[in-house]
């Protein structure tokens, strides 16, 4: 990362994610229904929820509205995704891992699912969400469910492939994540 800003390709990757739900949604008509997020999120971060719109990327047409209230959607692209560690990690401290965490909580907190688009160099994208959304994609393409079945990992290019008024359909149909209660640590 360069001083002062965000990664340069992080932020291509938010703009090509949002250019690739955007065709998806409006079946190939339109890539501009999604922006960049204000700061990436950083502004829904730290006013605590209160104001700002979670994940990475926000809506820049109506059209883009109905997939934004069921998810919050976080993109990332590395080198590197350490796709081992996050297979392996039983403490939760890889990259992904702390990701995944932290598009739950945000979407929690704003009562939707949340979605992980991540790309590393070199291989397809994949996207990482719930195991309720997750449930929906296993009958339609290749998915892994992961970690005690709390994550499903599928080919975003199998995402896209499906109809998207159908599969909002059936996301809707899903009762809304509800935050996770707070946990107090006893001394």
């Amino acid at each position: 990362m360069r001083p002062g800003g965000s990664n340069p390709k992080g932020s291509a990757f938010e703009r090509k994610t949002g250019g690739l739900l955007s065709a998806w949604l409006t079946k190939g008509e339109r890539r501009d229904l999604f922006s960049r997020n204000v700061l990436s999120g950083g502004q829904f971060t730290a006013s605590l929820g209160e104001r700002g719109s979670p994940g990475d990327l926000m809506a820049a047409h109506p059209r883009a509205f109905r997939f934004l209230s069921a998810f919050v959607v976080e993109c990332k692209h590395r080198r590197n995704l350490e796709l081992a560690q996050f297979l392996l990690d039983t403490g939760g401290k890889s990259f992904l891992s702390r990701t995944v965490r932290k598009a739950d909580a945000e979407g929690r907190q704003a009562g939707r699912h949340f979605l992980v688009v991540a790309a590393q160099n070199y291989i397809t994208p994949v996207v990482l969400t719930s195991t309720a959304v997750g449930g929906i994609l296993v009958p339609y393409m290749r998915t892994h469910t992961l970690h005690s079945h709390t994550v499903v990992m599928a080919h975003l290019s199998g995402l896209l492939a499906l109809d998207p008024d159908e599969f909002l359909d059936w996301v809707e149909a899903l009762p809304p994540p509800r935050p996770r209660p707070k946990v107090r640590k006893f001394t």
